[in-house]
Parts: C-alpha cells; structure tokens; sequence
C-alpha cells in the first residue's frame, strides 16, 4: 500500500499546481482501486486510510501535519476514506467474479476432455475408476463409486485412492441415497453426521448407483457453489 501511494503522491503535487484539492483527492483513487483489485477488500481499505493520511498531511493546511484547521477538510477526509471503502468494495467484488469465470472455464474445459476420455473405457471397473479420479482431482477429495452388487445391495466398485473405507454411517447414508434418489451423507439433511457425501447417480428416473465424496480433514466436501 505504501509503495503504491508514495509515486501517486509525487503525481498529486504535479496536480496540486494545475487544480484544486478535488484533482489530488482523485489521483488517490487509483491506488486504491489498483491494490483493491490486486490484494482484495482490506488491502484495498488500508490504502485508502494511507491515501487519506498523505493526503492531509501534504495538501490540507497546516501541511506537513496530521492537524486539520478547517471543519470542512475534515469532511472531505471522511468523504474520501468512505469513497475508498466503497471503492474498494466494489473492485473486490470484480476480482471475485474474475475468479469465478476464469475457474467455470478451467472446469467446462476439463469436463470436456473427460467426455474424450469416456469414449476410450471399455469395461465397468475402467469406467468406475475413471469417474473416481476425475471427481477426486476436480473437487480435491477422496472419492468411491457404489453400484448394485449381489442381492441388490450398493456396494463400493471403485475409489480414489483405493484404500477408502466407509464406515456403518456411511454405508446407511449411502443406502438411503441410493433408495430415496435424493442427497445424503455430509452436508446433507439426511444422516449427516457421516463423513462423506453421497450423490445418487439417476437415468430415466431410476437410481444407477451412489457417487460419495470426502475431504481427508473432515471440511465440507464440496462448495455451496
């Protein structure tokens, strides 16, 4: 923040002799927005307070002191730091989004590329561990693939990593998933003291098998989002 508003600085006193103190109050904005957009919210906010500080001290009378004279600078100090919050407010906002369109097209493009790999499995356990990997790698979690087994019960086929264990809770939340063809498990409003969270895999309104997520630290497997 610092080295962002010490060479605006130099640009404001360049203003100074061609305007007024709106043309300084302006040139500060631009650090403000810049580390906003940079660093987020609070680096964005602490510039403004650096800007409205250097501001003060080398425009508003008496200069070269943080003393304000005159009740209507003070105003305009405020005015800027609110300016710069809300400022900064909005940047953070732009970045955010940024980061969401960028990170939906990362993922558009490696659902595509495992489309391209689908048409290459030729067996069901291929197709399980297939699944299994790409789940795991996108959401970064441990990942199993449950499927009808002998006696029409759901039983794992495939995970990643291969060592995933379910435990009874998590055997019932699966079983419930794959019964109601609704979401259980972790995160969930159904059995979610489990660990993992269990989605039901549908097809012409019939339960195929339970895909099941987990993080290894016990957090939410998969965003709200």
């Amino acid at each position: 923040s610092v080295i962002l508003v010490e060479p605006f600085t130099s640009i404001a006193v360049a203003a100074h002799a061609f305007g007024g103190l709106a043309n300084v109050a302006l040139v500060y904005l631009v650090p403000v927005l810049a580390s906003a957009s940079l660093y987020g919210m609070r680096t964005g906010v602490f510039t403004g307070v650096v800007s409205a500080l250097a501001y003060n001290f080398f425009f508003l009378p008496p200069i070269y002191t943080f003393t304000i004279q005159d009740p209507e600078n003070v105003l305009t100090v405020v005015v800027f730091i609110a300016v710069a919050i809300v400022t900064s407010l909005l940047a953070s906002r732009v970045r955010v989004l940024d980061d969401l369109a960028e990170r939906s097209s990362g993922q558009n493009a490696a659902l595509a590329s495992f489309a391209r790999m689908l048409d290459g499995l030729s067996s069901r356990q291929e197709l399980g561990q297939t699944l299994c990997g790409e789940v795991s790698g996108q959401f970064e979690v441990d990942a199993v693939l449950l499927l009808l087994g002998e006696g029409r019960k759901i039983e794992v086929t495939s995970a990643v990593p291969p060592d995933s264990v379910l435990g009874p809770i998590d055997t019932a939340a699966a079983e419930w998933s794959f019964e109601h063809k609704e979401a259980a498990g972790r995160s969930s409003g159904t059995l979610a003291a489990s660990e993992w969270f269990f989605q039901p895999l549908l097809a012409g309104g019939e339960a195929l098998g339970v895909l099941g997520v987990a993080k290894k630290d016990g957090s939410e497997p998969v965003r709200p989002d």
